[in-house]
């Protein structure tokens, strides 16, 4: 899947390679007054391979060896919890329950509380009240961090990611789980350029430690990268990858995150799973 936009999926989705393209992506590390890029590690000698791709770093051929796996505790809403969630949010004037989830609507937005993931999601539906741009990426991590906090949800994360188009500020907000960076039910926000609020996804979700699992190498997670459109001449030119956690098949497993520059500057990102059951 590949795609010129923001970054909408919370890895909640069952593939093997999850790659989407934004105009540009940017790091703050929690407590950091400023934003930070990924550090690269630059190979001198460049490869690639058929599909289009081109890596500019070392491409380990080594496994890292078992991973913890973890699965997800459940504990469904009721009624009553879903209603006071859902009050932090908008004023409720109609409400409607089905299988899946409560969803609650009032002229000032909608809220959808999933029974199954422990998955707040908020749409906004008031009109924008601030008038002036925003100043940057700390700025809107700021607007972010005091939208949840206003809320009475705690964020904890070790590193928000900034996502912005010409339109739109996405900020994810990143955790660690086993030493490495768990982008599994990452607490999400999406503004216009002037704070103006569009949606939120807030999780609470608990996990026990189910096992542990071999990964693939780098190298063979390069491998299953999925083809470009070469007819267009579409390429990527790779600059990092880690070994981070996705949610995939009801387990939080490991997956490689690729990161690097698709045809005309667009940043790429794809998520290929690691785990070896």
């Amino acid at each position: 899947m590949y795609r010129g936009r923001l970054l909408k999926s919370v890895l909640l989705i069952a593939v093997s390679a999850v790659c989407v393209t934004a105009a540009v992506i940017l790091f703050a590390r929690n407590g950091n007054n400023g934003g930070t890029r990924a550090a690269l590690s630059i190979n001198e000698t460049p490869g690639g391979n058929a599909n289009g791709y081109y890596y500019d770093f070392v491409l380990d051929t080594q496994n890292r060896g078992n991973v913890n796996c973890y699965m997800v505790k459940y504990k469904p809403n009721d009624y009553e919890a879903a209603y006071n969630y859902a009050l932090r949010f908008i004023d409720i004037a109609e409400y409607y329950e089905d299988d899946r989830a409560y969803i609650f609507y009032g002229s000032d937005g909608e809220v959808t509380i999933d029974k199954s993931i422990n998955q707040i999601h908020y749409d906004n539906y008031s009109s924008a009240v601030n008038n002036e741009p925003i100043s940057g990426d700390q700025a809107a991590i700021d607007i972010a961090q005091a939208f949840f906090r206003e809320r009475m949800f705690q964020l904890f994360y070790e590193e928000a990611q900034v996502y912005r188009d010409d339109a739109r500020y996405q900020i994810l907000f990143v955790s660690r789980l086993s030493n490495l960076k768990n982008y599994a039910f990452a607490n999400r926000l999406e503004m216009d350029m002037r704070g103006n609020i569009i949606s939120a996804d807030y999780f609470t979700v608990q996990s026990d430690k189910v096992g542990d699992c071999k990964t693939l190498s780098m190298a063979e997670a390069f491998d299953l990268l999925p083809p470009l459109s070469l007819d267009n001449e579409e390429t990527v030119r790779l600059q990092n990858c880690q070994l981070v956690y996705i949610y995939d098949e009801s387990i939080i497993q490991p997956a490689y995150y690729f990161q690097g520059l698709a045809t005309e500057d667009r940043t790429f990102e794809c998520y290929v799973k690691a785990a070896v059951f």
